[in-house]
């Protein structure tokens, strides 16, 4: 009985010995004779036969398959077909909207107040800033009313 629940645990152990312990055609050994106190001579070398070309486009296996760009194409389709004709809106939506309406007053209050507070540094009028600021305030309430 004890034998029939261990033989499946057996069988995967030794799976799994077999897929981690490495073969051993590749472990590579250096032998005294590589190794060598002499300088390479890069035009001989490995690294004098790469192209700047391979870095970006790659060797002919690392060239990109035929179809990818069909795939790329056809899934950016399909994406805005779904986002621009399909998905119904929703409050994420309403939200971003405002956002956008709200976004740029609060950018122009905020620089306004710092330009108030520099021209009051300098001892300079500031009326024009701050009636800009209280029409943007304003228009905020407003927005926020309409909600």
């Amino acid at each position: 009985m004890y034998l029939r629940l261990a033989v499946p645990f057996l069988r995967r152990a030794c799976i799994i010995q077999r897929v981690t312990r490495l073969p051993v055609q590749t472990l590579k050994t250096i032998t005294n004779n590589e190794l060598k106190d002499e300088p390479i001579k890069y035009s001989t070398s490995e690294a004098g036969q790469w192209k700047a070309k391979y870095t970006t486009s790659g060797k002919d296996y690392f060239e990109q398959p035929r179809i990818q760009s069909v795939v790329v194409a056809m899934s950016l389709t399909v994406f805005m077909i779904y986002f621009c004709v399909l998905r119904e809106e929703n409050d994420l939506d309403d939200w971003v909207r405002s956002l956008e309406n709200q976004l740029p007053l609060h950018l122009e209050e905020a620089e306004l107040r710092g330009r108030i507070e520099q021209a009051k540094r300098q001892h300079q009028d500031t009326t024009v800033y701050e009636e800009k600021l209280q029409r943007i305030i304003r228009l905020r309430a407003k927005i926020d009313d309409l909600k």
